[in-house]
């Protein structure tokens, strides 16, 4: 009977061994340290829920000095079914922000600019070094994720150009929600065209227009003696391109009507690059007309 007795009771232990062995899985979780023991070895991990924890135990010659009460960290170990995790390897949680805003000055050199985020604040971002930043331009609506330095600045390591908030051709963004504080690039076009800025920004704000737009719509009335109602007028069943053939045209015609004929001679450039609001050297249009004596 005793044999039998002990036969059963180390069958028991083994299968409640394998029982205990079957619940033991990988695991990996994000959570808040507390209850710190060096002398156990253990703490515990709250996950972000605030319910569900966990006593860690992390592996051999784990440096106490790296966590701290609060601290948010990743913990990969074994899970025992017990709310236990052993073996852990214990690293600091990389947690990343998202901001959004418009850029306001930008440094191509080193692919730096600041930015108004959309709290109403100025932050200056930092880029990974290498990035392709010539497509961001003053202006632009962005947004970015990253991490809020200890100095105040936002190493971002991503980024992303979104569109101008606007509802039925009616822009909502920052700048037209807030016309006290002066858009950047607007603010340069109108001044370089000798502009109201109030003028400027309400064709940005209700007219469904961009900076560049805003810059056409000057630089067009000027060049061939049309007022900004004109060329608005046009811009309703036209595009840019449209408009501008149609001007040329019509001062060709007035060209020829009053004896300027143009010669072969004819030469027409334009020189690329940024315009000046967007930190380039700007657009040049030149024309060379000979008269036919």
């Amino acid at each position: 009977m005793k044999k039998v007795t002990f036969g059963l009771g180390l069958a028991l232990v083994l299968a409640l061994s394998l029982t205990i062995t079957a619940f033991a899985a990988p695991i990996t979780v994000e959570g808040t340290v507390s209850n710190i023991d060096e002398v156990a070895g253990t703490f515990t991990l709250t996950l972000a829920d605030g319910v569900t924890t966990y006593t860690v135990t992390p592996s051999a010659g784990f440096d106490w000095t790296t966590i701290a009460d609060g601290a948010t960290v990743e913990v990969s170990g074994e899970d025992d079914g017990a709310g236990n995790i052993t073996g852990a390897s214990v690293t600091p949680a990389t947690t990343e922000t998202v901001v959004s805003g418009v850029i306001q000055s930008i440094d191509y050199e080193t692919c730096t600019f600041t930015m108004l985020t959309s709290e109403g604040t100025t932050l200056t971002v930092l880029l990974p070094e290498g990035t392709d930043c010539s497509g961001l331009l003053l202006g632009t609506n962005v947004e970015l994720t990253g991490t809020l330095n200890e100095d105040g600045t936002f190493s971002a390591s991503g980024v992303v150009i979104t569109p101008t908030p606007s509802e039925e051709g009616v822009n909502t963004g920052f700048y037209c929600s807030n016309p006290d504080v002066p858009h950047p690039a607007l603010s340069q076009v109108a001044a370089e065209n000798l502009t109201d800025y109030a003028t400027a920004l309400n064709w940005f704000c209700g007219g469904g227009l961009g900076v560049a737009g805003v810059e056409k719509v000057l630089t067009f009335g000027a060049t061939y003696g049309k007022t900004a109602d004109e060329i608005l007028a046009m811009r309703e069943t036209m595009g840019w391109g449209r408009i501008w053939k149609t001007l040329e045209a019509e001062a060709t015609a007035l060209a020829i009507e009053s004896g300027e004929i143009q010669t072969q001679g004819n030469g027409n450039g334009h020189g690329g690059g940024k315009p000046a609001w967007a930190g380039g050297g700007g657009n040049g249009h030149g024309k060379a007309n000979g008269k036919n004596k």
